[in-house]
């Protein structure tokens, strides 16, 4: 059986914390998303840096070349460790939201649910053989 509650300003409330909730929670999904991608681009990085050989063959035109590469690899690696923990953070804000936004909703939810519970139990006071034996006394 679904209750109803005819509180239309409340209604709205819920309406307005349904979409906040599910707002966050697509942000949440998002700053996840974009977290993973950004961890699995640093891990590449690192796993080039530890692929290339200690020893360097050849002459000083090659050992120039692969220092060059590898300083620049260092930078990447440092723009992606700062990337990663930039991206950490968006997701721990935009989980401290939903969770917050998940909440309010829970809270509007539950103040229509006891609306409706007080709405059910008044409906069944009215419609009590006493109720109306009384209403009719006084008429």
């Amino acid at each position: 059986m679904s209750r109803t509650v005819h509180d239309p300003g409340l209604r709205a409330v819920a309406r307005v914390r349904g979409v906040r909730e599910q707002d966050s929670r697509l942000g949440l999904q998002h700053a996840l998303r974009d977290l993973q991608l950004r961890t699995a681009e640093l891990a590449r990085l690192e796993e080039a840096m530890a692929s290339y050989d200690g020893a360097a063959h050849g002459d000083m035109a090659r050992f120039a070349a692969i220092r060059q590469a590898l300083l620049m690899l260092r930078h990447a690696i440092t723009d992606a460790r700062t990337s990663v923990e930039a991206a950490r953070s968006v997701a721990l804000d935009a989980h401290s939201r939903w969770s917050a936004d998940k909440a309010r909703l829970g809270a509007v939810e539950g103040l229509l649910e006891l609306r409706a519970d007080r709405s059910e139990e008044h409906t069944s006071e009215l419609q009590s053989p006493m109720y109306l034996v009384c209403r009719l006394l006084l008429e």
